[in-house]
């Protein structure tokens, strides 16, 4: 984000020491360990950047922040950018070279009013979040038996 002044990096790094350490080698001004107030903290921004897709991306929504999956983790990272990509609910960037300008259209373009309308109405709807991701991108949710309709026999 040195390179692509489109916005001023805000970090949470958790009890990360190391990451600490060398964000501050970096210069990043706005960098904090354990936050109490995540919710306030994202009211605060304007875009969030993510690598994991889970609930984080759940609080940014319904916070009305659009989400940016980058530098994704192997596995669910990966996985969850995919679909939240294909859901219309965060931009996935694979390339660095277009952080900058999806971060522009985020910011100050109709790819940033959609998403945040988009991530508001995910918690409007009656059935929750996942429901309405699958909905959005075609996909069937597996039906399973909950656990407490097993019959255990005659009591």
């Amino acid at each position: 984000m040195a390179t692509e002044p489109v916005a001023v990096p805000v970090v949470v790094f958790g009890r990360n020491q190391a990451l600490a350490d060398e964000l501050r080698r970096d210069g990043i001004e706005h960098a904090f360990g354990w936050v109490d107030d995540m919710p306030g903290l994202m009211h605060a921004c304007d875009v969030l950047i993510q690598n994991a897709g889970g609930l984080t991306s759940l609080e940014a929504f319904a916070a009305g922040l659009p989400v940016v999956s980058y530098r994704c983790i192997p596995g669910h990272g990966q996985t969850n950018a995919a679909a939240l990509d294909e859901a219309g609910l965060a931009a996935w960037i694979r390339d660095p070279a277009d952080l900058g300008p999806v971060l522009a259209e985020l910011l100050h373009g109709a790819r940033g009013q959609a998403q945040r309308a988009a991530g508001l109405e995910l918690h409007r709807s009656v059935p929750g979040p996942i429901p309405a991701i699958a909905a959005r991108t075609g996909h069937q949710l597996p039906t399973a038996s909950p656990r407490w309709a097993v019959a255990h026999g005659p009591s």
